[in-house]
């Protein structure tokens, strides 16, 4: 009886032991590691608002959270595929903006993507591009 129990004891411990992996071995995981998500969505401006202005040129802007964003940045240009220095450009914008300085009778473009350091890539995919007009107040 004793000579059973003390066989099972040593081979439930060798099992065990077994099963354990070498300290030197053990990589934890990467916290950094994670896909970027699907990237926000612009709610406003609606696309192809259209704003008159006169003094003013605030443009309410509009996003959807991406779960795990850190940051957001914004871009405002003036040609459709960014290629010209963007017209407003910013980490965390605010949701408002004010263009006072730009023209009116101007189409603008705009696209925002969000941040992270835990992602892969740090940003999420640009998103789908949103079309508004600054048109002059008669």
């Amino acid at each position: 009886m004793t000579k059973t129990r003390f066989l099972l004891g040593f081979l439930f411990v060798l099992t065990v032991l077994m099963a354990c992996k070498d300290p030197e071995e053990f990589e934890p995981d990467d916290p950094y590691d994670e896909e970027a998500p699907a990237p926000p969505v612009i709610i406003r401006p609606l696309p192809g608002a259209v704003f008159a202005c006169g003094n003013s040129k605030t443009v309410f802007f509009d996003w959807t959270a991406v779960q795990g964003g850190q940051q957001y940045e914004i871009q405002i240009d003036t040609s459709a595929n960014f290629s010209t220095d963007s017209v407003y450009s910013a980490d965390n914008p605010p949701t408002m903006i004010n263009l006072i300085r730009y023209g009116a009778r101007t189409t603008y473009y705009c696209r925002i993507r969000a941040g992270s350091v835990y992602w892969r890539t740090l940003y999420t995919d640009w998103s789908d591009v949103r079309i508004f007009y600054l048109v002059r107040e008669i």
